[in-house]
């Protein structure tokens, strides 16, 4: 006697509703799972940057409390003057800081395959030096570390030649907020972007938040206490 089995056919209409919940519960997931990457990706940089603050305080602690030139040649005593020119973060590889830890995950200029710029993707670092504490400055003069920015995310413009942000590797915070605020990211993480203060934490800020009012006591990248070298 052969079993009684029941064969069941969904009919199209059902399919269509099957493929349409589908579609809904992915279009849900999705920004969530987009989000969660990008979130991981912020964490990514941050991590990345409070290195860059070990790598600063183990060349300050060497330097006689000197921070790094942002390009090779003399700043006056002590002189610090290489055989070819050297990037600040050249002068931070004996103390840890490796190139891996220079690039952003958010930051297409590292990427292979960018087109744009003077120098080769495996070059280009993700993050600016502060010419605040690029000439010859020392950290002992700071009444507060907590509050000062070192490295900004760089901006992604090529136009400029040797001074665009890709091939460029700091922007001079000593002068107003609107002369320089075009080479940095403003947004490189939800609308957001990360910065290294010079006691070695790493925030994420919208960029008018670091910058305050814009005057010279509310800008985190205006260094007050180095305000005597900038005066003419």
């Amino acid at each position: 006697m052969r079993p009684n089995v029941r064969f069941f056919r969904f009919t199209l209409l059902e399919l269509l509703i099957v493929v349409a919940i589908i579609g809904i519960l992915a279009g849900l997931l999705l920004p969530a799972l987009g989000k969660a990457r990008g979130k991981a990706r912020q964490t990514f940089c941050l991590n990345n940057l409070k290195q860059c603050g070990t790598s600063f305080q183990g060349y300050v602690d060497d330097w006689k409390d000197f921070y790094p030139p942002v390009h090779g040649g003399g700043y006056g005593s002590p002189e610090r003057t290489p055989p070819n020119c050297q990037e600040w973060n050249v002068y931070l590889y004996d103390y840890g800081l490796e190139t891996k830890h220079m690039r952003c995950p958010e930051d297409p200029c590292v990427r292979p395959g960018f087109v744009g710029g003077l120098k080769a993707w495996d070059e280009r670092q993700s993050y600016m030096y502060n010419g605040m504490f690029a000439f010859n400055n020392v950290q002992r003069a700071l009444k507060s570390l907590s509050s000062q920015i070192i490295l900004s995310a760089r901006g992604d413009s090529t136009a400029g030649g040797v001074t665009a942000p890709i091939d460029h590797q700091g922007y001079p915070a000593f002068k107003a907020v609107s002369a320089w605020e075009g080479r940095v990211c403003k947004d490189r993480h939800n609308k957001a972007s990360n910065y290294l203060f010079t006691d070695g934490h790493a925030e994420s800020l919208p960029f008018e938040r670091s910058v305050g009012d814009r005057t010279e006591a509310r800008n985190a990248h205006f260094v007050r206490d180095y305000l005597s070298a900038y005066l003419p």
